[in-house]
């Protein structure tokens, strides 16, 4: 069958369905966001120490949601979340398993997510982790809505999946987007910072994920605060 056309309305519909749990979700929005942890999701016993050539990956996973099936209402859709909870496991399955087979050192994730509504409560972290069990996994959140019900709950953020001996990341702040997810959520953009030894050579990634659209010149400004954070590290040695 031919697809049917988009419209400004059926996305509208969409939107407006999902307003009021995002409304719910903002109000359990908490003080914690100011403030990311960092998580260590799982850590083997000992990973090998780096060695040259270093071999980097970054990955905007997207919540393991905008597949090739995503019809994404930023982009035009009608959806801001997979049909379906099946569609959502695939997508993480299918990134664990491209992810064992390039053997990278360091993958740089961005859009990792936890159990909540954009993800149809599949825990994304968890099934990379499980399915990776000798990399070690740290994530931070960039919304934290504990208080929120667990079925519209976000718990998203940047994240670093390492096979080789790296320190805990560290949390770069970066200003905020005046703009709201959904309109309604505020979030917290930061970046994490790992550092490792390569070769007995000190060498700190950095993991960022900028603000998506631009508005009001945010982008340029955590990019500012990138690159002075950067320099600083560089200072330090």
């Amino acid at each position: 069958d031919a697809p049917r056309p988009r419209s400004r309305g059926s996305g509208m519909r969409g939107a407006a369905a999902l307003a009021p749990p995002l409304a719910l979700l903002a109000a359990c929005v908490t003080a914690e966001a100011r403030t990311p942890v960092v998580r260590s999701l799982w850590a083997p016993f000992s990973l090998p120490a780096p060695s040259e050539p270093l071999r980097l990956i970054t990955w905007n996973l997207g919540y393991a949601g905008l597949g090739a099936e995503a019809d994404f209402i930023a982009e035009g859709g009608r959806r801001l979340r997979p049909a379906r909870a099946e569609l959502v496991k695939r997508n993480a399955d299918g990134i664990a398993a491209r992810l064992a087979a390039e053997d990278a050192h360091v993958v740089m994730l961005q859009e990792l997510a936890g159990p909540g509504l954009l993800t149809r409560n599949v825990d994304v972290a968890g099934r990379l982790a499980r399915a990776l069990p000798q990399h070690a996994l740290a994530y931070s959140r960039d919304v934290d809505s504990r208080l929120a019900p667990f079925s519209i709950a976000l718990d998203h953020g940047p994240g670093v999946l390492a096979a080789v001996a790296a320190e805990t990341p560290t949390v770069i702040d970066l200003p905020d987007d005046p703009a709201r997810l959904a309109g309604v959520v505020e979030r917290n953009y930061h970046a994490l910072s790992v550092d490792l030894d390569v070769d007995g050579r000190p060498w700190t990634l950095i993991n960022a994920h900028l603000a998506a659209y631009e508005r009001t010149g945010v982008r340029e400004r955590q990019l500012a605060a990138l690159i002075a954070a950067a320099r600083r590290r560089f200072e330090e040695g």
